[in-house]
C-alpha cells in the first residue's frame, strides 16, 4: 500500500495525511536539495524517467573518506579483540560446537562478554588466580570502552558546508552518544582509541595462550595496554589492587591519562 497523497496545506498535513508541526517541515526545507537523480538514457517508446547516483557527493567524499578510513580500522580491530574473546570462551567451554551456539545465540557483545564472566566463574577452581584476575579486568575494560564504539557506529554525521566539516548529527543520533562525538580532537582521540583496541586485541590474544598453556612463555607477563583514550583515574583495577588497596586504605593517585 502507497503513501496517501499530499493534498491542501503541505505545512499542516504530513504524506499519512496526519497533522504534523511546523518545525518538522522547517527542518526538511532547510536540508540540502536532492542531487543524486540523474537523467536516465532517452529510449524510443518510453517514458523518460530518472534513477539514483550510487557514488557520494564530491563535496563530501573527501571527508567521508577520511572519517570511514578510521572508523573502519577501530572496527576492525574491536572486531579482532571480540574474536579472541570468542576463542577464550570456548576455551573454557571444553565443547567447540556447544560454545559457538552459545556465543552465537547472544545477539549483542555485551551478551556475549556476560556469558564469558559466567563460564570464568564456572571453571574458577581449575584456573590459576592471575590468569582469571587478568582476563575479569580486560573484561571490565572492554564494558567501558564499548561505548566509543558504539558511538561510531550508531551515530550519523553530517556535513556543515560553511566550516567544511562533518559533525554528528543531533536531529538522529542519541544526544549522549553525539555529545561524545562532538570534540575538536575527534580524529586524534579515533586514532588513540584503535590503538588502545589492538593492544588489547594481542593481550587478550596472549591470555588466551595463557588458557590453554597457563605455564607457557619463559620471563616474566607484559605489561598490560597503555591506554591513552581514556584518562587512568577509569581504567579499572584488578581484583587484586582492590583488595590490596582496600587493606591498606590508599587511594589510586589522579592523572589525565596513562601515557608515558
Amino acid at each position: 500500500m502507497g503513501f496517501k497523497p499530499i493534498s491542501g496545506d503541505t505545512s499542516k498535513t504530513s504524506l499519512f495525511g496526519q497533522k504534523s508541526p511546523n518545525a518538522f517541515y522547517n527542518y526538511l526545507a532547510q536540508m540540502p536539495r536532492n542531487t543524486a537523480l540523474l537523467d536516465a538514457p532517452k529510449k524510443a517508446g518510453r517514458v523518460r524517467r530518472q534513477r539514483f547516483t550510487r557514488k557520494i557527493d564530491k563535496s563530501l567524499s573527501r571527508h567521508v573518506k577520511r572519517y570511514s578510513t578510521l572508523v573502519g580500522e577501530i572496527l576492525w580491530a574491536w572486531n579482532t579483540l571480540h574474536g579472541f574473546l570468542a576463542n577464550c570462551f570456548l576455551l573454557l567451554s571444553q565443547d567447540n560446537e556447544t560454545g559457538l551456539a552459545i556465543w552465537h545465540c547472544m545477539k549483542t557483545d555485551n551478551g556475549q562478554r556476560e556469558a564469558f564472566r559466567a563460564a570464568l566463574g564456572a571453571q574458577r577452581k581449575r584456573i590459576p588466580d592471575r590468569i582469571i584476575d587478568e582476563i575479569e579486568w580486560l573484561l571490565e575494560l572492554v564494558d567501558k570502552l564499548s561505548q566509543h564504539r558504539n558511538d561510531v557506529v550508531h551515530v550519523p554525521m553530517t556535513y556543515l558546508k560553511p566550516m567544511d566539516v562533518l559533525v554528528p548529527d543531533y536531529k538522529t543520533g542519541d544526544p549522549k552518544r553525539a555529545d561524545r562525538l562532538n570534540r575538536h580532537d575527534r580524529e586524534r582521540f579515533h586514532k588513540q582509541f584503535k590503538g588502545d583496541l589492538v593492544q588489547i586485541a594481542y593481550y587478550a590474544q596472549f591470555l588466551m595462550h595463557k588458557l590453554v598453556v597457563p605455564t607457557i612463555g619463559p620471563g616474566p607477563w607484559p605489561e598490560r595496554p597503555l591506554l591513552l583514550s581514556i584518562p587512568r583515574a577509569e581504567i579499572p583495577l584488578t581484583r587484586s589492587q582492590k583488595l590490596r588497596r582496600k587493606a591498606t586504605g590508599k587511594q589510586r593517585p589522579r592523572r589525565k591519562s596513562s601515557r608515558r
